[in-house]
């Protein structure tokens, strides 16, 4: 188990290999969790990838951010 928290400690992130996701910073210092002081990955922008899905009305395109997995929508 891998656990991480930002510079100021707000936010934590515990983890079994995968890092928390870059375009999610901490809401007070703008960090991302790591396991040690010195290594802060520097946040990203959310970047959305359209993904085809299968709806009542037919095919619909869905965008969801290629880091986190969040829609627009769940961004908001």
């Amino acid at each position: 188990m891998q656990y991480g928290r930002c510079k100021c400690g707000a936010h934590e992130f515990w983890g079994s290999g995968m890092n928390p996701a870059p375009c999610t910073p901490c809401e007070k210092c703008g960090t991302i969790p790591a396991g040690s002081p010195t290594s802060h990955p520097d946040p990203i922008p959310h970047e959305f990838v359209g993904h085809k899905v299968e709806t009542d009305d037919g095919d619909k395109t869905l965008s969801r951010c290629r880091w986190c997995m969040k829609t627009k929508t769940e961004l908001k």
